[in-house]
């Protein structure tokens, strides 16, 4: 025979299931007894409850975390595309500037610079202002202790390397130590720069490629 309490507890239970969403668990309903089950019963389903719920929301914790990151990474992404395709319109245009930050003399320390040192790049002329320090094989005439010169007449060729950058040969014809600066060019706009003259040492510099604006 059936407890008295039967109804009013199935009726309890049923409401606190679909407010759980627990109402499959009613497809097999708990065998009943004479004894009095209602409030263990509907404690066990409600800490089970509680648990499914928390375990819903970590789940969608993680997801929202998921997407988070996929959006930041696609951003990261897009930005350093952006970058990558400016960078390639300056050297196509041949209208950049190179800033060095360090220089290492040849069987030298490397040392950074403090002031500003530049290699400026266009159609009609590149300008070197950059520091030397190596040894001299003879006098150049004119010199200025520096890589300081002005060239109107030159080569200019780019080669896309294999780490996806650029590599940018510049052979002046119209100075007298100079005889050739190797370029190479990163998709952050880093980059390294090899000076190779007659009269002195190899010296490289390394700093980062940008805009070459005109003078106001």
């Amino acid at each position: 025979m059936h407890s008295p309490h039967f109804p009013f507890a199935a009726a309890c239970f049923i409401y606190m299931s679909n407010q759980l969403s627990l109402y499959p668990l009613l497809a097999q309903p708990p065998k009943i007894t004479n004894q009095f089950w209602f409030p263990d019963h509907l404690n066990h389903h409600k800490m089970k409850a509680s648990k499914n719920i928390c375990k819903s929301f970590f789940l969608l914790a993680m997801a929202a975390v998921c997407i988070n990151t996929s959006i930041a990474q696609n951003s990261g992404k897009e930005k350093t595309d952006n970058k990558a395709a400016a960078i390639k319109n300056l050297i196509d245009a041949q209208n950049f500037v190179f800033k060095a930050t360090t220089v290492v003399p040849l069987g030298g320390r490397s040392r950074q610079l403090t002031s500003d040192y530049d290699l400026k790049v266009s159609k009609e002329a590149v300008v070197s202002y950059l520091p030397y320090f190596g040894r001299a094989y003879s006098a150049t005439p004119g010199a200025t202790g520096g890589v300081e010169f002005t060239s109107k007449d030159f080569q200019y060729n780019i080669k896309e390397n294999k780490k996806g950058g650029w590599d940018i040969t510049i052979k002046p014809k119209d100075t007298p130590d100079v005889r050739e600066l190797f370029l190479t060019v990163f998709k952050n706009g880093t980059a390294n720069l090899m000076v190779t003259s007659n009269n002195r040492q190899n010296i490289s510099y390394y700093g980062y490629v940008s805009e070459n604006k005109p003078k106001k």
